[in-house]
């Protein structure tokens, strides 16, 4: 059997993904703005810029950023660039050990609020359109609401907000009531529960 992969336009055989050469994601051309341990902050500036309010993207602390740009034309930040947005791109990188110390408030105040003001001062602006994904969206909603002027518009992509009627979150307390789940053990070891756990 034949079929065309559409990542490269070619005909392959009949096989998995984890047989295939492995492919380059990231390539929009992008500037470090600044970095902390593991955590970054990115520019990708447009070559066609219509709007002076920026784009600043928050990712999720539990997978990983490079999904916003897998590929050319199968990527978000190029499609935020085409339609002539500059787009800064906060990633706190792969959570372990190391980060088990960090908080909600640190994720916060330390990271967003403070890459905020560094991509305002980088791009000149007074104000930015926010726009977070997965867990990333739940802090960019929590950093909004404590924001002053800095952020124009608030977007949202998959972002857990209401946790009361979370299905995936009620099954693991249950767990955790019936002794099945031992968060404890995985925090004692790893200081963080893994992103692959999760």
């Amino acid at each position: 059997m034949r079929r065309i992969d559409t990542l490269k336009g070619k005909e392959v055989s009949n096989c998995s993904l984890d047989h295939r050469t492995e492919l380059k994601v990231g390539q929009t051309p992008k500037e470090l703005v600044w970095r902390k341990k593991k955590a970054v902050l990115w520019y990708y500036p447009t070559t066609q810029k219509k709007y002076k309010t920026p784009l600043f993207l928050v990712y999720s602390l539990i997978n990983e950023a490079y999904i916003l740009d897998l590929y050319p034309g199968m990527s978000m930040i190029e499609a935020f660039l085409k339609e002539g947005y500059d787009v800064y791109l906060l990633d706190f990188g792969k959570p372990g050990y190391e980060d088990k110390d960090l908080t909600l408030d640190d994720y916060i105040m330390k990271y967003i609020r403070r890459e905020v003001v560094r991509a305002l001062d980088h791009s000149g602006v007074c104000n930015l359109t926010m726009i977070g994904f997965c867990l990333g969206g739940t802090l960019a909603t929590i950093y909004t609401a404590v924001a002053t002027k800095e952020v124009k518009n608030l977007v949202l992509i998959a972002a857990p907000i209401d946790f009361e009627h979370s299905p995936v979150l009620k099954s693991w307390v249950k767990s955790l009531r019936r002794n099945e789940l031992f968060a404890d053990d995985l925090i004692d070891q790893y200081g963080v529960i893994p992103a692959k756990v999760v």
